[in-house]
């Protein structure tokens, strides 16, 4: 008894430390947002003792344009991602088309190859095509970039599907994209669910490619508009505070209002019938 009183105990203390370490930064970044350089100074983990709105004003008018164009991306990333994961999906997981398997092994080998490798050649593709300084070739490349693990993850969800649908629909004479805009669809709606969260926090942390391909400081991104703040507001830790909270929020939000989704979808597949 008192063995697994003890675990118990040690459990809740795991979880509460692992809790608080996530929570702390939230907490320091958001405090500090409201407090002036001095205060800041002076006691940098406890709670504001006045709320300096300035901070606020200032931070939005600096990352204003940068979330615009950030959530552009982000929505347009994940769209293009899941419209060509789900057929490309179907594609590898029930056709049975000459060279599937061969297409498949090239798409594993692209899965194994890190994104540095590729950035000077893809810059320079870029920039012979004329396709720098645009946030649409970014949101092209996201998808691109991550396509092959969508992919991955969701043609075995794919697989998963009893082959008595296909069969009974192919019988009924189903084309192809009735079988997967009716089969294929509905019933991977929860792992698309969460590919579509996972995709938009990617594409909106996303900061190596637009940090290369964007030019003009009006259409860049939030990681990289936010690491430019840092030597502009060097000295102004509550307006740069600021500005990271109101770049946070969204996903923030997002998370809080998609976690059972989330979560629904990554044990989708976990207990087959």
């Amino acid at each position: 008894m008192k063995t697994s009183r003890l675990s118990e105990y040690i459990k809740h203390a795991l979880i509460l430390l692992v809790l608080a370490s996530a929570l702390l930064p939230l907490y320091v970044m958001f405090s500090t947002a409201f407090k002036s350089n001095r205060e800041f100074f002076q006691n940098p983990f406890g709670l504001p003792h006045e709320l300096v709105m300035h901070n606020w004003s200032v931070g939005w008018a600096t990352v204003k344009d940068l979330l615009a164009t950030t959530l552009v991306v982000a929505t347009f990333s994940v769209l293009l991602r899941l419209a060509f994961a789900v057929p490309a999906s179907y594609f590898f997981a029930k056709t049975k088309l000459p060279g599937r398997d061969l297409l498949w092994f090239v798409f594993m080998a692209l899965m194994m190859m890190p994104t540095v490798a590729n950035l000077l050649p893809l810059y320079m593709l870029l920039r012979d095509l004329h396709m720098l300084n645009s946030i649409w070739t970014v949101s092209v490349v996201i998808t691109a970039g991550a396509q092959v693990g969508v992919v991955f993850w969701l043609r075995g969800f794919v697989e998963d599907i009893p082959k008595d649908l296909f069969e009974a629909a192919e019988m009924d004479g189903a084309s192809h994209f009735y079988q997967m805009t009716r089969i294929v669809l509905p019933l991977c709606r929860p792992i698309l669910g969460t590919l579509a969260v996972t995709g938009f926090i990617g594409a909106w942390n996303e900061f190596m490619l637009p940090l290369i391909i964007i030019t003009d400081p009006w259409k860049q991104m939030l990681s990289v508009g936010l690491m430019q703040l840092e030597s502009l507001y060097v000295k102004e830790y509550g307006q740069l505070m600021a500005a990271y909270a109101i770049a946070s929020l969204p996903l923030i939000v997002l998370f809080l209002f998609t976690m059972r989704l989330f979560v629904r979808g990554l044990t989708a597949g976990a207990v087959k019938g």
